[in-house]
């Protein structure tokens, strides 16, 4: 059998391979044209919620879950998250 040293080697750029490639995969998502649609318009709307008086982050999620059903988990994520951020910075 190879040495311990070695084997911990291997696994270490193993996940190094798989965490570039994910890296490679969010990036092509967040640059895509329709995640950057719905960066603008999730941080957009969630600035003209959080402005509102007495409406928050938790009210703007739970309106968009409706809307972010048909999409795919990666969109729906990015969507919520820009949205959530939006609120934190309008209000």
């Amino acid at each position: 059998m190879g040495s311990p040293v070695a084997a911990h080697l291997f696994v270490l750029l193993v996940d190094v391979a798989r965490f570039e490639a994910a890296a490679v995969d969010a990036a092509a998502t967040v640059l895509s044209p329709f995640g950057i649609a719905l960066v603008v318009g999730g941080t957009v709307l969630g600035v003209a919620v959080g402005s509102i008086p007495g409406l928050g982050g938790p009210v703007a999620l739970s309106l968009l879950i409706p809307v972010t059903f048909e999409f795919e988990p990666r969109f729906a994520l990015l969507m919520l998250a820009a949205t959530l951020g939006g609120v934190n910075f309008g209000g």
